[in-house]
């Protein structure tokens, strides 16, 4: 080994570079080849490079020279040509020419004596010490012994006698001048020819450059010299280098440069940037270190090390969960091991440690301690739970602290592409597709079927997505190799989804491929396995049916799906084009994009005025600053809502969907003609959704933002008529007042309030109208209430409700010595009649033939059958839960008296618990009451129990709609 020496005539002084730190070492050419990576802080130089340095310097510096050119001074220009034309020799050059190339002067590398001798004056590590010098030693016409040495050392290596250090300078990057494409005719190197087309392809020279150092310290020549063993060694002496940040990630971005030129080429055997990370510095290395800090501050838990990382094999082995949920739970454990390392440290490990975390009486609790880190920590207590359970210290007190989550709000409505609109965009991903700024080779692969310059990717996903409604990451996650089975021609016969939410699903989801607007899809698939002949494969979810897949829309540059972040993007830039579109054509309906007021002001204008204008926009901007009303769900709300609108089977909807309820009523629709299958399939959906009793709230939310919203017209009373008759909906023609004599039609009244602001109630929709006089929360009475047969659960509820309360009334007149005003006694008559009439005409429009349409059973009211009171009060307590409204309050208390019989009856010892809360006492007789309903005599005994004087249920059916 030899250190450097500073050779005379380089100036001295303080220099910023430590140069000193760069050594050479001469080894046998031998040696030299089988050296993989030069992971040295040095260069390696081949013994026999030292001893022909001047045979192969002046075969540099001849080449040099013919291929130099010199404007500066005419005299040298004249000599130099006539050099280059072999009218004079070396011999004859004037100095200034040869010191150029360092054949002269202070800095010559040898000294001529003759055409055929020369005299080395300084070898390779005297060069090395000039390359890197702080000093700028350049020749008196300009040129530069810095950059002429390392061209020399380029060529060197690529002739197997020179290796540069990997990192060649830790201070700064040393800026390399020359022409890659004459070094690559006269060395064709195929690994750097490879890395600089690939460069070439999608504008990345740069860092190609810069890939180029990492090159010069390997022997890597030929494609398949690279090794996954090597490129992790890089990334491990990278990583622990001292470089800083920002350097780290200069050389980072270079090997992964290089590591993708090689995937896109065909190396399938390479791991992706992205495995190599995990492989070298995985997911859950900060989680390690946390559990080690954690038995480091706090000793007593030292027995938990082992659980904290044995659970991480749990989660992936045996839960088989996603790697984004995994990471969810790292993180919510990694705070929990804070929270113990700040209040819990000096505590012993024991179950009343954990219980004293969960007390609320404590100033150290965990949930107070959440509850000031963020106000959604109710994912992360759920967590510790789970962790809590695995190791054992989930006790009953833990569980009955677990504060309850609060009820989420509803996402905002989606509404559906309209079907106008469809065609439109579908047509603009055909034809004029909106400019993206990914880079890529025409070239490359047969583009005849794509006359556009934009890369086909995005716009063929987004088109895929206009006709296949499912979910946006099973759109990004479509596998090239797997998801496309083709028939006997070649083309695509079948689309096989790839990740699905049911993981009960015994088949994977199949959509046979049948739409005439995909055509071009044969050709986008064709094109893409030429463009792209072999693409790693690429794991993303344990739960995935593929295991790994060969993504499909990916970016070249990262041969990764596609994200959600660009996916979103793109969209907003089709729907950009579009409104520009609308506006070239004179309309403007713009409502569903805009700017944000910044990006108004930035661009200083309302919107982007032409194409031209938006395709030079970058994606930044269009993210930061463009605004749409949809999001890529819409895409599956659009697809259901109008493949039901346009008489798909709604068997067949499922199956494009990925929905796993059962088939509904297909042998119906088959017997229906064309236009009833449309107006049935609908409300196809709307059936299902309504048939859920504890879900009615918030789906008819979701019904008014789907169904009503997008069709409203508050100038047009007759269009809301339409929608509400399209649905079988009505409003009652009643009196709008207690006083007032004509029958009135509200919709003109109804029509003025936005469907935004309607409010969902038990057993319809109230349409945010002030509650006519004397008609205060008597819906039946009220003409702007609407209801229909979607809403029969919460009209039976509400009809018996309104019974219950007359019963009450009676009984209050009967008790109290006080007379009940009779007028109350006829308010609530009325208003059972007009519960009665709303059930009436719900029952007419509904007749016999279609009978097997309704999407509820058909259910009695308790006002119809002789029953008891106290069955009234637990059936309406019942549907109450369910519908989530208020039960009959004279009911409860008179539920609690019976409550406390049958607790008596039975001998319950905590019966002053159960009579504490009025909840518990419904639910402590309510659990006897289900299982007394199973026949008339259990029934019969259970009402002797609480006190009810009876023989036997004779209408042991009409009892109300809970019965079996």
């Amino acid at each position: 080994m030899n250190m450097i020496k500073i050779i005379s005539g380089i100036p001295s002084g303080p220099s910023k570079v430590n140069i000193h730190s760069i050594r050479g070492e001469f080894v046998s050419s031998s040696v030299l080849s089988k050296t993989i990576l030069n992971i040295k802080n040095m260069f390696i130089i081949a013994e026999e490079a030292e001893q022909s340095l001047p045979k192969d310097w002046i075969k540099f510096a001849n080449k040099e020279l013919l291929s130099k050119d010199i404007n500066t001074d005419k005299r040298l220009y004249k000599n130099l040509k006539m050099y280059k034309d072999n009218q004079i020799t070396f011999m004859e050059l004037p100095d200034k020419l040869r010191q150029i190339v360092m054949l002269s002067g202070e800095y010559a590398v040898i000294n001529p004596l003759n055409l055929f001798e020369w005299q080395k004056s300084l070898n390779y590590l005297d060069l090395i010490n000039i390359m890197l010098s702080k000093e700028k030693l350049k020749t008196s016409t300009g040129y530069s012994y810095k950059h002429l040495i390392d061209r020399f050392f380029v060529e060197q290596w690529a002739k197997g006698k020179l290796l540069y250090p990997l990192i060649l300078n830790n201070k700064r990057r040393f800026q390399r001048k020359m022409n890659y494409e004459a070094f690559l005719q006269e060395y064709n190197i195929p690994l750097v020819k490879v890395l600089y087309e690939y460069a070439n392809i999608y504008d990345k020279i740069p860092i190609f450059r810069n890939a180029f150092y990492i090159i010069l310290a390997t022997n890597w020549k030929y494609v398949t010299d690279v090794k996954n063993e090597d490129i992790l060694k890089l990334q491990e002496i990278i990583e622990n280098s001292n470089l800083n940040k920002a350097q780290k990630g200069w050389y980072k971005r270079s090997l992964n440069f290089i590591v993708y030129a090689l995937l896109e080429y065909g190396r399938t055997d390479l791991k992706t940037p992205y495995e190599y990370v995990n492989t070298l510095f995985p997911k859950e290395y900060s989680y390690y270190k946390k559990v080690d800090e954690l038995v480091e501050k706090c000793p007593n838990y030292y027995p938990l090390r082992k659980d904290f990382i044995e659970y991480l094999e749990y989660m992936d082995k045996k839960e088989r969960l996603a790697k984004n949920t995994q990471a969810g739970k790292r993180t919510h454990l990694k705070a929990f091991m804070d929270y113990i390392i700040q209040n819990k440290c000096d505590c012993m490990l024991t179950q009343k440690t954990f219980d004293d975390m969960f007390n609320f009486m404590r100033e150290d609790n965990i949930v107070s301690y959440f509850e000031k880190k963020n106000k959604k920590f109710s994912s992360t207590l759920s967590d510790i739970a789970i962790f809590l359970k695995y190791i054992g210290y989930f006790s009953p007190y833990v569980n009955k602290m677990l504060p309850k989550n609060r009820e989420k709000k509803g996402e905002s409505p989606r509404t559906p592409f309209s079907v106008e609109m469809i065609k439109d965009l579908a047509d603009i991903l055909m034809n004029r597709p909106p400019h993206e700024p990914t880079k890529w080779s025409k070239e490359k692969a047969d583009t005849s079927w794509w006359p556009h310059d934009v890369y086909p990717v995005l716009p063929m996903m987004v088109l895929l997505h206009l006709y296949i409604p499912v979910r946006g990451v099973q759109i990004r996650h479509l596998c090239r190799k797997r998801s496309f089975v083709l028939n006997n021609g070649g083309k695509i016969e079948k689309i096989v989804v790839n990740i699905d939410k049911n993981r009960n699903r015994k088949y994977l989801q199949e959509i046979p491929f049948v739409f005439s607007g995909l055509e071009i899809f044969n050709d986008f698939l064709k094109w893409h396995k030429e463009y792209y002949p072999k693409l790693p494969e690429y794991e993303y979810d344990k739960n995935s049916p593929f295991d790994r897949i060969e993504p499909l829309f990916i970016q070249p540059l990262g041969l990764k799906p596609i994200d959600k972040r660009v996916h979103f993007i793109y969209l907003k830039r089709v729907l950009a084009q579009y409104r520009i579109e609308l506006a070239q054509k004179g309309k403007n309906n713009f409502y569903f994009i805009e700017l944000t007021d910044e990006g108004k002001q930035i661009l200083g204008k309302e919107f982007f005025e032409s194409i031209e204008e938006l395709n030079k926009t970058t994606n930044q901007f269009i993210e930061e600053h463009v605004k749409i009303m949809y999001d890529i769900h819409t895409f599956r709300v659009t697809g259901v809502t109008r493949y039901l609108e346009a008489g798909l089977p709604i068997n067949i909807v499922m199956m494009l969907t990925g929905h796993t309820s059962p088939n509904i009523m297909l042998n119906v629709y088959n017997k229906l003609t064309s236009e009833e299958k449309k107006k049935l399939l609908r409300s196809a959906e709307r059936k299902i959704m309504f048939d859920n009793p504890e879900k009615l709230k918030d789906n008819t939310e979701e019904f008014i933002q789907k169904e009503i919203l997008p069709y409203y017209d508050k100038n047009n009373p007759d269009k809301l008529k339409k929608i509400l008759s399209d649905n079988n909906l009505f409003t009652q023609k009643v009196k709008k007042s207690s006083t007032s004599v004509k029958k009135i039609d509200a919709i003109d009244e109804i029509v003025k309030i936005s469907p935004l602001n309607w409010i969902p109630i038990a057993g319809g929709i109230c349409p945010n109208v002030m509650c006519p006089d004397g008609r205060e929360k008597k819906c039946s009475l009220c003409p702007y209430f609407i209801t229909g047969m979607y809403f029969i659960d919460g009209v039976i509820f509400r009809a018996n409700s309104a019974v219950l309360n007359f019963y009450q009334k009676v009984e209050e007149y009967r008790l109290s010595q006080e007379k009940t005003k009779i007028e109350d006694l006829e308010l609530l008559m009325e208003e059972i009649y007009g519960w009665y009439e709303i059930l009436n005409k719900i029952q007419k429009e509904n007749n016999s033939k279609n009978e097997n349409n309704l999407p509820v059973l058909d259910k009695e009211i308790i006002g119809k059958a002789n029953i008891p009171s106290a069955l009234a009060y637990l059936e309406n307590y019942y549907n109450a839960k369910l519908l989530k409204t208020t039960p009959n309050i004279y009911g409860i208390k008179v539920l609690t008296i019976k409550a406390i019989k049958l607790a008596l009856k039975q001998k319950i010892e905590n019966v002053e618990e159960i009579i504490s809360d009025e909840t518990k006492v419904v639910d402590y007789i309510m659990s006897y009451y289900n299982d007394a309903k199973k026949s008339p005599k259990l029934l019969t005994d259970f009402l002797k129990s609480i006190g009810e004087n009876i023989k036997a249920i004779n209408n042991f059916n009409k009892i109300g709609y809970n019965s079996s």
